[in-house]
């Protein structure tokens, strides 16, 4: 059987053990496994995104952003007594062991440390909680996105900032690995319970596959030499969970939308180059799919595409034998924030106008395709596959481009970023990236 890729995209005090309990599974299973511990979290997200990891260990707000990829092969329950032998997990507030503040009413002003806005424990959680509190702008004087919960607790500990939302699983196992944190942090509060991070697998994996797995999983609290692995991970046992028990997660998310952690924040929220990795994998991901399918265009038209059970993206194809071909090809992506406070009277135009852009492209000889993909936020991604440079430049003058542009889209979007790159031998090359722009249009609509 062919080996299977697993991988974990949360916090890396765990690797270890995740690796020890991966090759547990597969002595347990005889099935092939490979634990990939890579260094860069996004590139760790890029193998479940294109299937190279078969399964593995995803953060709950991620997977209710790839629920329609992934199934669910159990969750952990953690043995402290705090979890009450439930599958669920806290994000724990910590300060320095010798800070004033003792109560979350305390952070009003202070400085924040978070890992990153995609984190459910370190971000949508805290803005959760605030929108709860009735707080939607700058409660914290300064909140800064610092990569990963050992960072934030690196910042608390070095004083850069006063406080930190870490998940008590990640916060519990760094006790145990450096057991001098005990003494040198505090718990100020506890955000939840939440559903806990669960295990997942791909969708089109082979069932027998799943079940072996799954199994495996919810019978390792069983024998001796499971019991030990779990032990050490602080782990009792783990259960079956269902895509329902991750609403909860769903409802606080979509928090983040009307919550702003601290003043600067709308500087640096959607309109920062931070987003540039994870935009390239949608835009590698809208290539990737015309090129599976590039065989099957033979006239120019629309065509809607999938792969590995991703959502499907709408594809424009102006020039089919252009894409075909392995020339150098210009691209655009475009990704817009929606304004969801939009009146409907630009809504309306933003439709009638997105018709008369796809059929003033077929009029324009540089163009070569239009891709539109729906993502899991409401939001929306662009691929535009233009022959050259000149193109990006005539595009801009051809109506009703610049009304679309100049006219709606301040009204339409909050914010937007823009990226140029390159495919140097068409579409089966992987995408370059050579320029951003950034706009953030709700300072001017405010005046």
């Amino acid at each position: 059987m062919q080996t299977l890729n697993v991988t974990s995209i949360l916090a890396g005090n765990m690797d270890a053990i995740y690796a020890r309990l991966v090759a547990s599974l597969s002595l347990r299973t005889q099935i092939p496994l490979n634990y990939l511990a890579l260094p860069d979290w996004a590139a760790r997200e890029q193998l479940f995104n294109t299937g190279n990891a078969t399964f593995g260990m995803m953060c709950g707000l991620i997977y209710t952003h790839k629920s329609s990829q992934f199934d669910l092969l159990a969750a952990p329950v953690m043995a402290a007594t705090r979890y009450h032998n439930q599958p669920v997990y806290f994000s724990d507030v910590i300060v320095r062991a010798d800070s004033p503040i003792h109560h979350f009413a305390d952070l009003r002003g202070k400085r924040w440390a978070f890992n990153e806005r995609v984190s459910f424990s370190g971000h949508a959680i805290v803005c959760a909680h605030l929108h709860q509190m009735g707080e939607t702008h700058a409660y914290f004087g300064s909140a800064i996105p610092v990569g990963s919960h050992a960072n934030a607790i690196r910042a608390v500990l070095a004083g850069e900032a006063d406080a930190a939302a870490i998940d008590s699983t990640v916060i519990e196992r760094a006790m145990v690995l450096d057991p001098d944190l005990v003494g040198q942090l505090r718990h100020v509060a506890a955000l939840g319970p939440s559903p806990i991070p669960p295990i997942v697998i791909q969708k089109n994996a082979p069932l027998t596959v799943k079940q072996q797995l799954s199994e495996a999983l919810l019978t390792m609290h069983t024998d001796p030499a499971g019991r030990e692995l779990l032990a050490e991970a602080g782990i009792a046992r783990f259960v079956a969970v269902h895509d329902a028990d991750y609403d909860d997660i769903r409802q606080k998310a979509a928090t983040t939308r009307w919550v702003t952690l601290s003043p600067a924040e709308r500087e640096r929220d959607f309109a920062h180059p931070q987003h540039t990795p994870r935009d390239l994998s949608v835009l590698e991901y809208m290539r990737q799919t015309l090129l599976a399918n590039i065989s099957n265009i033979n006239d120019a038209g629309t065509y809607f595409f999938t792969l590995n059970s991703q959502p499907t993206h709408r594809a424009i194809v102006i020039d089919p034998q252009i894409l075909q071909s392995e020339q150098s090809l210009v691209v655009v992506g475009f990704f817009g924030q929606r304004n969801w406070q939009c009146p409907d009277a630009v809504v309306t135009a933003i439709d009638r106008t997105d018709i008369a852009l796809v059929q003033g492209l077929f009029q324009f000889d540089d163009a070569v395709s239009y891709s539109t993909l729906k993502l899991d936020n409401g939001n929306c991604g662009n691929l535009v596959v233009l022959k050259n440079f000149d193109g990006i430049k005539k595009w801009r003058e051809v109506q009703p481009h610049p009304y679309a542009t100049d006219v709606l889209s301040p009204y339409y979007y909050d914010s937007v970023r823009l990226h140029h790159g390159v495919m140097p031998r068409g579409l089966i090359t992987p995408i370059e990236l050579t320029g951003l722009k950034l706009y953030d249009f709700r300072d001017m609509r405010t005046g």
